[in-house]
């Protein structure tokens, strides 16, 4: 059985093992989110992924959205994005041109179980990053994050999945996913120029001084799409052979009646649940089992395209 056909099975055993239910939550913290942002930036390219001065923060010419559906007291869920870049230097040497990207998170946490306490096992709530925080490279200046996530990344580039490296979080890498992390923050750039400011506002941030930033608006209001590889490149800011950093803005919380009823059968999955598939099954079973349903991960992500842009996407 191929690399890529196990990792697009896996994928769909991640995905179509996805629910959400709305469940009585604490009044003092919510734990059940369903967002989607819907104006797309990309933040900088290869080999300049955050560019704090601004000059290559760029809105996307075409709709695109980035969707959260998760229970941060189960660590489970599932986030998917889809957007089109005209011209995106992903890594040394690829550039993508007039290209679509959809990008799935279908697990979150470590596959070891072993991870900083402030992941909350894989999502959590109410939590400073980055900065002085402690938490985090000081990358950006200390954001609050109503929301955070870490776990693998699915990257697809006009339907063809972009495979990881051979491991992923100290684990083989069966699913050809990348490490994957998500923030719903506060502002932190520039609203006309894209500009990362240091506290006094007369200069860039920069990560060599990460008390000396400031956030240009309080209240939470974009989700941070990050996924890089575990390839280390010297070359690059931050230093990784690939890294995708695009941030969604008008991020909206979605009643019931927004979201596709097949998500909300789908039921979660764990990375205790795949590792126990993958020692139980053969790969022609798994294949047979999860075969029918490949389509249904895309099919999803483009009925959600359709519903919101219509002829837009096209």
């Amino acid at each position: 059985m191929s690399r890529k056909l196990l990792s697009l099975l896996l994928l769909i055993l991640v995905t179509s093992a996805l629910a959400v239910t709305v469940s009585a939550q604490d009044e003092e913290e919510q734990t059940v989110f369903h967002l989607r942002g819907t104006v797309v930036q990309s933040i900088g390219e290869y080999p300049d992924n955050f560019s704090y001065d601004g000059s290559n923060v760029i809105a996307l010419d075409r709709p695109g959205f980035f969707e959260v559906h998760v229970d941060t007291e189960t660590n489970t869920g599932i986030m998917f994005a889809r957007f089109y870049v005209n011209e995106y230097q992903m890594d040394a040497d690829t550039l993508l041109e007039d290209a679509q990207v959809t990008v799935i998170f279908p697990l979150f946490g470590a596959p070891t179980g072993v991870m900083p306490e402030y992941w909350e096992g894989g999502i959590a709530t109410d939590v400073d990053l980055h900065g002085n925080s402690g938490h985090e490279a000081p990358v950006l200046p200390t954001v609050f994050n109503a929301l955070a996530s870490w776990g693998p990344a699915l990257v697809f580039v006009d339907g063809e999945q972009v495979m990881g490296g051979e491991e992923i979080m100290g684990v083989p890498n069966v699913t050809g996913a990348f490490a994957g992390h998500v923030m719903y923050t506060n502002e932190v750039r520039d609203a006309d120029t894209g500009v990362v400011y240091n506290e006094a506002m007369d200069a860039p941030y920069s990560p060599m001084a990460p008390a000396d930033g400031i956030a240009t608006d309080d209240d939470v209001s974009l989700l941070h799409l990050i996924v890089r590889s575990e390839v280390r490149d010297d070359e690059a800011f931050p230093p990784f052979s690939m890294f995708m950093h695009f941030n969604f803005l008008d991020v909206q919380e979605l009643g019931m009646d927004e979201i596709n009823p097949m998500l909300m059968e789908m039921e979660p999955m764990t990375f205790e649940g795949m590792n126990a598939m993958m020692e139980s099954m053969e790969m022609d079973e798994v294949r047979a089992a999860l075969g029918e349903q490949m389509g249904q991960v895309m099919g999803l992500i483009n009925m959600t395209e359709e519903a919101l842009f219509g002829e837009e996407s096209d």
